[in-house]
């Protein structure tokens, strides 16, 4: 060893202080064994040793922002077996020709998680005996990487959140009819709660609800509330159509509709047949009439008056009645998009503070 700077020797030819850590919540696995390990001596006296291991720490998380939440763990390096007269820890600066500097560039994550930042501090313990023993806590910083579940959870929650109030209030039908909207809004609401079995499958079970499953909540509320006025719309519609109401002026003035006033026709004898001018051309057709054939002829004269106008008056009233539910279908179109707009503005607002 005299022209050499340094040489290797077996690990159990030197004297190492027993490594002790303090954080129980941390394990280390030795890629190779003791025996097989070696170090390394220089000609200055200094002995370096490199044990290779798999640390595992276990950190306690908060998934308050899941699936946006950056976690910190620590982990915590003290010989207390060892004084620092005997045993120091030096982390972030050069010590005679020892480089105890970390390079950032080592650390890395995973398709999970990324690496936010890496920091270190070195502070000193001291006994009821005024011994001062070193310890070092390692700060890492991690980024949940949320491109997963934004593709698998939040863009298919909110893209079915947004059908299901399309096709709730979207004025596609002219009859009033809305059972098909109402039992599409109720497989959404199914659809939507897989989602949440989902969310809640890949989350911690904790007595806090994450943000995700705060979103994946709201937009079942959402829709739930969109299905109920959906229906309570179909009642309106139904009872308004099939009693013929008139639409009040107020409720035109308030959604922006110009309809003209209309009122119910009051039943008239719209259609007579003179009497007299049948019996006349009754006469002329016939050669012979008796009196009785002329009572005869009025009578049925009287009676196809009451048939013309009953069916003037059916007439009337059917025009009426079809007046009026054009009028209603009108109204509950302009009801439908209000509400579409409504829940739309709710459901991009709901998904912007998810996203930010």
């Amino acid at each position: 060893m005299d022209n050499s700077a340094w040489a290797f020797v077996e690990n159990k030819a030197c004297t190492k202080p027993q490594k002790s850590f303090n954080s129980p919540k941390l394990s280390i696995d030795y890629i190779t064994p003791d025996e097989q390990r070696s170090v390394s001596v220089q000609s200055d006296g200094t002995v370096r040793s490199s044990s290779y291991c798999l640390i595992t720490n276990r950190c306690i998380l908060s998934i308050v922002d899941f699936p946006y939440d950056v976690q910190t763990c620590t982990i915590t390096l003290e010989p207390w077996l060892y004084p620092t007269d005997q045993v120091d820890l030096v982390v972030g600066k050069k010590r005679r020709n020892l480089n105890t500097t970390i390079d950032d560039g080592f650390f890395k994550g995973n398709g999970e998680w990324t690496v936010v930042s890496f920091d270190k501090k070195r502070y000193v313990n001291t006994n009821r005996n005024g011994q001062q023993f070193a310890a070092v806590d390692h700060m890492i910083k991690f980024r949940r990487q949320p491109i997963y579940y934004i593709c698998v959870l939040v863009i298919p929650t909110f893209v079915t959140a947004t059908i299901c109030l399309f096709g709730l209030f979207v004025p596609a039908m002219n009859t009033g009819e809305r059972v098909e909207k109402v039992n599409m809004g109720l497989a959404t609401l199914l659809f939507m709660a897989v989602i949440l079995g989902i969310v809640a499958g890949e989350m911690p079970k904790t007595t806090t609800l994450p943000l995700l499953g705060f979103f994946v909540l709201a937009e079942l509320l959402l829709c739930t509330i969109g299905v109920i006025v959906s229906m309570l719309i179909m009642v309106a519609h139904q009872r308004a159509s099939t009693r013929a109401l008139i639409p009040p002026r107020w409720l035109i003035k308030v959604l922006l509709l110009k309809m003209k006033a209309i009122q119910k026709l009051e039943k008239t004898d719209g259609t007579t047949v003179d009497t007299k001018k049948v019996i006349r051309q009754l006469s002329e057709n016939k050669i012979i009439i008796d009196r009785t054939e002329n009572i005869k002829n009025s009578i049925y004269a009287k009676q196809l008056n009451q048939v013309l106008n009953n069916v003037q008056e059916y007439i009337d009233d059917k025009k009426f009645e079809d007046h009026i539910l054009l009028q209603w279908i009108i109204i509950f179109d302009r009801i439908d998009m209000l509400f579409l707009i409504v829940f739309n503005t709710m459901n991009v607002i709901m998904s912007i503070i998810l996203f930010n």
